[in-house]
C-alpha cells in the first residue's frame, strides 16, 4: 500500500504523531507488508503545535496513493473569520496551502481514499470533497463545520465515519484518530495485522463507530473504577470459546451484572454482550485471513454455537458471509503481492 501524510501548518502533532505510529511504528508489524508511508508537504518545513518541526517531502505525482491522510489542526477556533453566515479558511489566498489543496483534489481523483482526523475535516471542506458526503469532526466544531458547508452531512455524535462511496474517511479527533487509523488498516491489510498493531500500542483495537464521541461522565463514590476493565476483558478475550454471560463476566470483576453493564456503557458505549461479539468477530476475522479452518471450528473457537451462527452475525455486522470475507481478503493480499512485485521490478 502506498499511503501519505499530507501536512500544512498548524497541524496538530498528536494526530501526526498517531498516523506515524500505526503506519510506520519502528516496532510495528506493519515492517512486515508492502505499506510505504510518505510525509508530503507544499512547504519546506511544516511548524505543528509543541513548536514540532517537520521536514517532508515535496509534493510530486498525487496519481498512485492508496490513502492520504491529513491531520486536525489545533486551536481551530482563530483559524476561522465570520462575515454573516459564511467561515472562510484563514489559510485561503495562500499558495502553498492551495497547492496542497489542487494536489489533494487530485489525489482523490486519481484513486485514493481521504482520511481527515478531527478538525482536518475542514480542510477537506475546502478542497470540495464533503457536499453530499457523511462527515464527522469533533463535536465542539461540528455545528461551524455544518454552517461553512451545508451540503455536508454532518453526524456529530460519531466517532468516527467511512463514507464508502466517496471514499472518505472522518473521525472525531483525539483518540479517535487512533480508532480510524486501525480501522483504515484492519480495511488495507485485515483483521490480523491490525490486531498485531492494536496489541503493540497496548491497545484492546478499534472502537466501533457507533460509539459515541461524548462519553458521560464518570460518577464518583460506589461508582469508582476500583478494578480496571482491562483485568475483566483480558480473561474472556483469552477465552473466547467459553460461554460467556453478563453474569460470568461481573463475576471476574467481583461485581453485579448491573455495575458491569453501566460500565462497559461508561468505557465502551455499548453493552458487555455488545462488546463481547464484537471481539468474537474480530477473532473470527483474524482466523479467516490467517488460518484454513473450517467456518464450524471458527466458531467453536470464538463461542458461537455453530457455523449457521457465525454466518449469521456475519451478514448482519459486515454484509457478508465469512466465506466471502476469506475469498475477499485473499483477493486483496494476493492483489498487493502482485503490485509490490511489479513496484520490485521496476
Amino acid at each position: 500500500m502506498r499511503n501519505a501524510i499530507l501536512l500544512i501548518n498548524r497541524m496538530w502533532c498528536y494526530d501526526f504523531s498517531t498516523v506515524l505510529q500505526v503506519f510506520d511504528g519502528d516496532i510495528s508489524p506493519i515492517q512486515n507488508t508492502d505499506n510505504h508511508l510518505s510525509i508530503l508537504s507544499p512547504f519546506e518545513h511544516v511548524r505543528l503545535n509543541h513548536n514540532v518541526v517537520v521536514t517532508p517531502e515535496t509534493l510530486g505525482d498525487p496519481e498512485g496513493y492508496d490513502l492520504v491522510i491529513t491531520p486536525g489542526f489545533f486551536h481551530p477556533t482563530p483559524m476561522f473569520s465570520e462575515s454573516s453566515n459564511f467561515l472562510q479558511p484563514l489559510w485561503h489566498g495562500q499558495p502553498a496551502c492551495e497547492m496542497a489543496r489542487q494536489w489533494l483534489i487530485r489525489a482523490h481523483a486519481a484513486g485514493a481514499d481521504v482520511a481527515s482526523l478531527g478538525t482536518g475535516t475542514f480542510f477537506l471542506g475546502w478542497a470540495g470533497l464533503i457536499d453530499g458526503v457523511e462527515v464527522t469532526t469533533h463535536w465542539m466544531f461540528s455545528d461551524i463545520l455544518q454552517r461553512r458547508f451545508p451540503h455536508a452531512i454532518v453526524r456529530p455524535e460519531s466517532l468516527f465515519v467511512h463514507d464508502e462511496a466517496h471514499r472518505i474517511w472522518t473521525c472525531g479527533g483525539g483518540t479517535s484518530s487512533l480508532d480510524l487509523c486501525l480501522t483504515i488498516m484492519r480495511h488495507q491489510y485485515g483483521q490480523g495485522l491490525a490486531s498485531s498493531v492494536s496489541r503493540t500500542l497496548l491497545t484492546s483495537g478499534a472502537r466501533s463507530n457507533n460509539n459515541p464521541q461524548c462519553i458521560p461522565e464518570r460518577s464518583s463514590g460506589s461508582e469508582r473504577k476500583d478494578v480496571a476493565l482491562s483485568k475483566i476483558t483480558a480473561p474472556v478475550l483469552a477465552h473466547p470459546e467459553k460461554p460467556w454471560t453478563v453474569d460470568s463476566i461481573a463475576a471476574l470483576g467481583n461485581m453485579s451484572a448491573r455495575t458491569l453493564q453501566r460500565r462497559f456503557q461508561m468505557e465502551y458505549g455499548k453493552s458487555a454482550i455488545q462488546w463481547l461479539l464484537e471481539q468474537r468477530l474480530a477473532i473470527a476475522r483474524e482466523l479467516l485471513e490467517t488460518t484454513t479452518l473450517t467456518t464450524n471450528m471458527i466458531a467453536k473457537r470464538v463461542g458461537m454455537s455453530s457455523s449457521d451462527l457465525l454466518r449469521k452475525n456475519f451478514q448482519t455486522h459486515l454484509g457478508m458471509s465469512p466465506a466471502q470475507y476469506r475469498k475477499q481478503y485473499n483477493a486483496r493480499r494476493n492483489s498487493s503481492g502482485r503490485e509490490a512485485s511489479h513496484i520490485g521490478n521496476k
